[in-house]
């Protein structure tokens, strides 16, 4: 995988977006939900290209293209059935639609030139796969191609505003209200999902305590406190480093993660003895859809990785909360570095929780910083 010069979660929001309008626009006449003409790299393209040269925005009207119908020819013989379509009904119905496209800088520039986009045909299959198979996108996409309607059509792909309210990166309406999936998008290296920041008993509560009900037993937070007690949080807090790695390579960092674990180590034994508790399992399917939805039911999580061409999706209706239920979990956990507990499903892993030492940049330098992360496996998207 060739390394580009912005983010390819980024990248990969601007071609989704890119490739689901294509989808809206490529209409013909006589299309079912089961023959809707197909996208590809080129249409994805046109629409790249036409949103920047555009000065960065896509408008474009596209006529309705009637469905199909059956009936009997006067004077046919017995009850022959012929399939027409009503062009007239082509004529009077059009749908406008706008793609908008919200990234960080490096991310609009890259797009911004076909050549760069070469570099990533990559996720071009992974969006044309997803806009030409999703059951949910291509019934709608051909609900309003046929309906005999004007419709407005938004496809809003904004990886900027509203991080911390929102987990839609690829927005989706008609005539001012959602349609279908709103998508969270992730790529090969994007599992995470979810994180509290800050070092503490508190901040470690707020995500197993709070959240799932887990409650480490207090001589876990005695010795927390004790081995804190061995070293100044404050000087830890207060060290400056020129680079990312000096701070996370520091013994100021091996400290917190020496902590951390202490804390994980009493949570993993909670969350063993409870695995196979219901209301266990329902926190647990909560917290994971919360953290991936931040409470939109609308939502579905799109991950494009795995074999070339492919991606991977979760919704998290009620069938989600049963296969977390029916599951077979098992906890494997791994404390010689970042202490991370991993929950298992069928030896796949589900969903794990990490307590990562990352650098943080400030003007007089990078600091340190401790996050907890929830993050998703491969098995998160088979249950």
């Amino acid at each position: 995988m060739a390394k580009i010069s912005a983010n390819r979660g980024d990248i990969a929001e601007g071609i989704m977006g890119a490739a689901l309008t294509a989808k809206f626009i490529k209409r013909q006449l006589g299309q079912t939900v089961d023959n809707l003409p197909q996208v590809n790299a080129t249409d994805i393209d046109a629409v790249l290209a036409k949103f920047f040269r555009s000065g960065g925005i896509y408008r474009k009207t596209v006529r309705d293209v009637p469905k199909p119908f059956d009936f009997i020819p006067q004077g046919a013989p017995g009850n022959e059935i012929e399939t027409t379509v009503n062009v007239v009904r082509e004529l009077m119905f059009s749908d406008k639609v706008v793609f908008k496209l919200t990234l960080p800088q490096a991310a609009m520039d890259f797009l911004s030139k076909q050549s760069n986009r070469t570099q990533v045909r990559d996720i071009f299959e992974r969006a044309v796969r997803y806009a030409n198979n999703d059951p949910t996108f291509i019934r709608e996409a051909n609900r309003l191609a046929t309906n005999a309607k004007n419709d407005n059509i938004l496809v809003d792909a904004d990886g900027v505003s509203n991080q911390l309210e929102t987990k839609v990166d690829i927005g989706l309406s008609a005539n001012g209200r959602k349609i279908g999936k709103q998508i969270s998008l992730k790529t090969e290296s994007g599992r995470q999902f979810a994180q509290v920041k800050g070092f503490g008993i508190a901040e470690f509560d707020k995500l197993f305590d709070n959240n799932m009900g887990i409650i480490v037993d207090g001589s876990v937070k005695t010795a927390f406190n004790n081995y804190i007690k061995e070293f100044n949080v404050t000087d830890a807090y207060s060290f400056r480093a020129q680079t990312s790695k000096d701070v996370t390579g520091s013994v100021w960092g091996t400290k917190l993660k020496k902590a951390a674990t202490i804390y994980y180590k009493g949570a993993e034994k909670q969350i063993k003895t409870q695995i196979n508790a219901l209301n266990f399992r329902r926190k647990l399917a909560a917290t994971i859809r919360y953290g991936a939805t931040r409470g939109d039911k609308d939502i579905q999580l799109v991950k494009f990785a795995g074999a070339q061409g492919a991606y991977s999706e979760r919704t998290f209706g009620p069938e989600f909360e049963d296969a977390i239920e029916n599951a077979d979990l098992s906890v494997v956990s791994n404390f010689t570095d970042n202490p991370t507990i991993k929950i298992n499903s069928n030896n796949k892993l589900l969903v794990q929780f990490r307590a990562r030492v990352d650098a943080d940049k400030r003007a007089d330098g990078y600091k340190i910083l401790l996050r907890q992360l929830l993050e998703a496996g491969t098995g998160f998207f088979y249950l």
